[in-house]
């Protein structure tokens, strides 16, 4: 089994065993679309650049909401355009 796949299954289990003890953190049940996995990704150089003129502190999260944005458009590239286009709905 890929060890991407593996982390998806391994983490379906976590969600599913956490929100049967605990209950959901949310009224909403966790579910693997609440989690980002950043690594199926490719950026381009120039969406790279779009990415570092993001504060550090503020870098991680909007990575993630880039990558889903991208998601979301179905590619499996992010581009400047996509992080302009995150840039604009986000209100940043």
């Amino acid at each position: 089994m890929e060890l991407r796949n593996l982390h998806r299954e391994l983490s379906r289990f976590l969600i599913y065993c956490y929100n049967s003890k605990y209950g959901p953190l949310s009224k909403e049940i966790l579910t693997m679309n609440d989690f980002d996995i950043t690594d199926d990704l490719r950026w381009t150089e120039e969406a790279k650049a779009k990415l570092k003129n993001i504060p550090f502190f503020a870098r991680t999260t909007a990575r993630q909401r880039i990558e889903k944005l991208a998601r979301k458009f179905d590619s499996d590239v992010v581009t400047a355009e996509i992080v302009e286009q995150a840039r604009i709905e986000f209100g940043q």
